[in-house]
């Protein structure tokens, strides 16, 4: 995931912060039986943050991953 995020930060030390950051972050889930998937709602960061987290996350739903011990795509997203 950090060299998702070096995509958009030029350090690899920001790149490894930020990812300990959102680790640290409260997040939502919220399950949606229909759709069978599971979104994962990150709470806001900086603007510069949520930009490059944003740019995370479209990487991470390309991926389709079904979250453990259930049928449910994961969709990562942002509050707000």
């Amino acid at each position: 995931m950090v060299e998702i995020l070096r995509e958009k930060m030029s350090r690899v030390d920001d790149a490894r912060a930020l990812l300990r950051q959102i680790y640290d972050t409260e997040c939502d889930l919220a399950p949606d039986l229909q759709a069978v998937t599971l979104t994962v709602r990150l709470h806001h960061l900086t603007q510069a943050h949520d930009q490059v987290v944003g740019h995370l996350f479209d990487q991470l739903n390309e991926t389709e991953t079904v979250f453990p011990d259930t049928a449910h795509t994961s969709v990562c997203a942002t509050t707000g």
